[in-house]
């Protein structure tokens, strides 16, 4: 019988919800502009494009120019070949104020890429977008929205990019405040001079990546 109780008496307290975390410790997602600019994305036409001319082929993928149309940012999109019909996407800023932090260690070693003479890089019929096609494994790029369909045996198994919600914030240089001339009175003159309002403030400084 006492064990029925301990028993009961143990799902009880495991039952009752905790009150402990005090919620003004952390900021909601109004106080971040960051998480306030990514929860007002909405699906629909990506505003990237790819400028078909910025087009850069390798041995093993391609290199390919990607534009804001809003911001007028320059990313660089970076396609590769690997081996066992795998693709790597990587998008970086163009022309960055400082070099991005990169995580290194996520991966055992560098990637193995394909064999060249495996990999092929086409246009696409229509010329709005090309094919890069390694073993079963095929890339389409869509240049306008900016898109990618990984195909496995001609069949879709990832999209990329599919609702138009990719989000690339760059680095932004901070603003400095203005430098304004403050008057101050005496009863006997009138005495002039120079002061700076508030302290120097980041607009929105280094930001993360911020795919959607």
């Amino acid at each position: 019988m006492s064990l029925l109780l301990l028993t009961c008496a143990v799902c009880l307290l495991l039952s009752t919800p905790a009150y402990a975390v005090d919620k003004g410790n952390f900021k909601t997602c109004d106080q971040s502009s960051f998480c306030r600019r990514n929860r007002a994305l909405t699906p629909g036409a990506s505003p990237y494009h790819i400028p078909p001319d910025s087009l850069v082929t390798g041995e093993t993928g391609c290199q390919l120019d990607l534009v804001n149309e809003e911001t007028g940012v320059k990313l660089q999109l970076e396609i590769d070949h690997l081996k066992g019909s795998m693709f790597r996407v990587r998008i970086r800023e163009k022309d960055p104020l400082r070099p991005r932090y990169e995580v290194e260690g996520a991966l055992i070693g560098e990637p193995e890429k394909a064999d060249p003479s495996q990999c092929r890089v086409l246009p696409r019929l229509e010329k709005n977008g090309l094919e890069l096609v390694s073993g079963s494994a095929m890339a389409s790029v869509t240049y306008d929205p900016f898109r990618i369909d990984f195909l496995v045996h001609n069949e879709i198994a990832v999209v990329l990019n599919s609702k138009g919600l990719l989000n690339f914030e760059p680095y932004r240089a901070k603003k400095n405040p203005p430098v304004q001339v403050q008057e101050k009175a005496s009863d006997d003159s009138q005495q002039e001079s120079e002061g700076v309002e508030g302290e120097g403030e980041e607009d929105d400084p280094e930001e993360p990546l911020a795919p959607r």
